[in-house]
């Protein structure tokens, strides 16, 4: 059976070393990491597709940093590297909604 080419119009998706942080202080199980890689997979394969991600929550934060959600109360903020063709998302924070706040205000 061949292989199925990647879509050349979905984003590279990066986590940063922050984002690995924050999300280690969660501490969450499998299933909830399972959840997280496959959400970033998610934005990386509709992101810039507006008919594809409406479930995924994604909302522009301004300054080319964009939020999803994972579930009620977990948040993944990334930022969009235009300079790339496609465009690279690099997810650098994950957290609730208050962590969010903190983490733009820092921006």
């Amino acid at each position: 059976m061949p292989k199925a080419k990647p879509d050349p119009t979905s984003c590279e998706v990066l986590s940063t070393s922050a984002f690995k942080r924050a999300a280690r202080k969660l501490k969450l199980q499998e299933e909830g990491i399972a959840d997280l890689i496959a959400r970033m997979k998610a934005v990386g394969e509709a992101f810039g597709k507006p008919n594809l991600h409406p479930g995924l929550g994604i909302r522009d934060l301004g300054g080319g940093i964009y939020e999803c959600r994972s579930g009620l109360d977990l948040r993944l903020v990334f930022v969009k590297d235009s300079g790339t063709k496609p465009p690279t998302l690099y997810f650098d924070m994950v957290g609730n909604h208050d962590a969010v706040k903190k983490y733009l205000k820092r921006k």
